[in-house]
């Protein structure tokens, strides 16, 4: 069930499909798993990725990000 706040909700009106492609146009990669592999090894991840991040897992059960070390991992 979608458990994101109203706030967050009104931030993606195109939904899931709008902060999918918005961090695909940042260089993120959706793995297999439903996970992000960051754009690089020493990628900061800005206030509107981490947004975009918390969307997709609250409202649609993604599963968040990769962690530091294991980018190599079988996706």
């Amino acid at each position: 069930m979608p458990q994101t706040t109203p706030e967050r909700a009104a931030r993606w009106p195109g939904m899931d499909s709008q902060a999918m492609k918005f961090l695909e146009k940042q260089g993120y990669k959706l793995t297999r798993n439903w996970r992000w592999k960051l754009p690089s090894e020493n990628h900061n991840i800005t206030e509107k990725e981490k947004d975009a991040i918390l969307y997709l897992i609250q409202e649609w059960d993604f599963g968040g990000t990769i962690p530091r070390g294991e980018e190599n991992a079988p996706s």
